[in-house]
């Protein structure tokens, strides 16, 4: 992902990273099509 540095610093920016982060982790065997179930992060 790519974000302007100054925007980097904002938190509303910095949620949405860890929220993204998370989930993307969390479904790592959905996205190498190891799975067929779709995780959300809380």
């Amino acid at each position: 992902m790519y974000c302007r540095e100054d925007l980097r610093k904002l938190k509303r920016i910095t949620l949405l990273w860890d929220y993204i982060r998370a989930v993307t982790e969390q479904n790592q065997g959905l996205l190498m099509g190891e799975s067929r179930e779709m995780l959300f992060a809380d």
